[in-house]
């Protein structure tokens, strides 16, 4: 719940799964609570995410966000540099991804999707999976996708609209194709220079580090490397046929993060 003022214009803050996944009204796993927005204007809202989220846990069997040709969003979602870690879908039809179907009024932007994977029919997108004239800008993903038809590591089918300096991991995602964005491997994203096609004023880098949008991040970030075991030190914690291996960080006592393995990580 809330609000926030962008540019004079009212968005409601996202700050749970249960905000995102109610954007449409529908719930996207079975018996799952959602917050209605049809007060906020549903799919042809203006939302803001206010913080980032672990969706780990959970395994939606639909999109959050526009599921149908009839049921897809028009509005403007502004992740403002925040992170959704972890989303795990698996839908049997078309149009996966957190945004199933996005239309030409639709804008989604400064969004990340880290780890977790989206698999369905056609059209599957890490980010969406369908663009119908629509605008992603400034946006991530790198969790593992699969399906038919039209898959892609950010945005599935692109159809019209724009897919402006946004990218997708080739490897963690298994997809070397995509409706829109650029695609490049791990070591090319980690690299100490932003690879070409990125904007130096606004995104930075580092070794290790995936681009971060400087403006979220202005005294920089850092990256924790490392090999990661099932048990002690025998076996890698690898994706494989159940699927992916969630990874967590702990530090005195407390969770600093969690991640999860790629398609290119396995056993």
């Amino acid at each position: 719940g809330g609000a926030l003022a962008i540019n004079g214009q009212g968005y409601t803050l996202v700050r749970s799964m249960a905000d995102l996944d109610g954007i449409d009204g529908v719930a996207a796993v079975s018996g799952g609570t959602i917050t209605n927005q049809s007060a906020a204007g549903g799919v042809s809202g203006r939302y803001a995410l206010a913080g980032d989220l672990d969706a780990s846990g959970t395994t939606y069997t639909d999109a959050l966000v526009g599921i149908s040709d009839t049921n897809s969003f028009a509005g403007r979602f502004e992740g403002l540099g925040h992170t959704i870690t972890d989303l795990t879908i698996a839908k049997s039809g078309d149009y996966a991804g957190l945004f199933g179907r996005l239309s030409a009024s639709g804008a989604v932007r400064d969004i990340g999707l880290v780890g977790g994977g989206v698999s369905g029919g056609s059209y599957v997108g890490g980010l969406v999976g369908y663009n119908l004239g629509g605008s992603v800008v400034q946006s991530t993903a790198t969790g593992r996708v699969s399906g038919g038809n039209n898959v892609g590591g950010l945005v599935g089918g692109l159809f019209g609209g724009s897919v402006v300096q946004s990218y997708w991991d080739t490897q963690t995602s298994g997809a070397g194709s995509n409706g829109g964005g650029t695609g490049l491997t791990t070591a090319q994203l980690q690299q100490a220079t932003l690879p070409g096609g990125f904007d130096a004023a606004v995104w930075g880098s580092g070794p290790g580090l995936y681009p971060y949008l400087k403006s979220f991040y202005p005294n920089g970030v850092q990256a924790v490397s490392g090999t990661a075991y099932r048990d002690a030190g025998a076996t890698l914690a690898a994706s494989g046929a159940a699927g992916t291996v969630t990874i967590s960080l702990d530090a005195g006592g407390s969770r600093l993060g969690q991640a999860s393995t790629g398609a290119n990580v396995a056993a």
